[in-house]
């Protein structure tokens, strides 16, 4: 069985929440902030082994999460889409962390994944370590997903807003599913936000 320690999850928080009108990581959820939720969820799934990857509004983020268990990064060019902050986590994840077999990204947006669904996701990729575990969204994959060693460069090369998106639905590229809750969903917008915070999840 894989190591937990060879596992990192790149929780990805430096969009500038546009559509929300102000930053969604700070939202509150059940006492705490959004990107609070989403860190807590993966640090229960691996422990120490999370970087964050922050951009706009990241003097307003940071004292929020640095005294948790998280290794933080700033992504100067976040501007530049998701793309870029992907590329910039996975490089200093390997900086810092060369022996890394597995990188799982999350967005800290997405406050319906919990432990156990990330937990499932790094039981399928234990029983296949070569391969890439993402959500299955019925027509298309998308994150939470693993990546494996193979596939960090790359990840290290990606750029664009659309994230590693293009590539998990790149039929050359061996993926396997993880069928993601039917709620599993980011939140955009001030009714995204609401619609959550009535769910029975809180």
């Amino acid at each position: 069985m894989m190591a937990i320690t060879d596992l990192k999850i790149l929780l990805l928080a430096a969009g500038q929440s546009s559509r929300m009108g102000k930053p969604k990581q700070l939202l509150p959820v059940a006492g705490i902030t959004l990107i609070e939720r989403t860190l807590k969820t993966a640090i229960e799934a691996i422990g120490e082994g999370v970087y964050c990857v922050l951009g706009a509004n990241a003097k307003l983020i940071r004292p929020i999460i640095e005294d948790y268990p998280v290794q933080i990064v700033e992504n100067k060019n976040w501007k530049d889409g998701l793309g870029e902050s992907i590329a910039t986590g996975t490089a200093a994840i390997l900086k810092k962390a060369p022996e890394t077999k597995g990188i799982l990204i999350l967005l800290a947006d997405q406050p319906w994944v919990d432990g156990n669904y990330l937990e499932k996701i790094i039981s399928h990729f234990e029983d296949h370590p070569d391969a890439i575990i993402a959500s299955d969204y019925g027509d298309f994959y998308g994150v939470p997903a693993l990546f494996a060693k193979a596939n960090f460069e790359q990840l290290k090369k990606l750029e664009g807003d659309s994230g590693a998106k293009e590539f998990l639905n790149d039929e050359a590229v061996p993926v396997i599913g993880v069928k993601a809750p039917e709620k599993l969903e980011d939140i955009d917008t001030p009714a995204d936000y609401q619609r959550f915070l009535k769910s029975p999840h809180l």
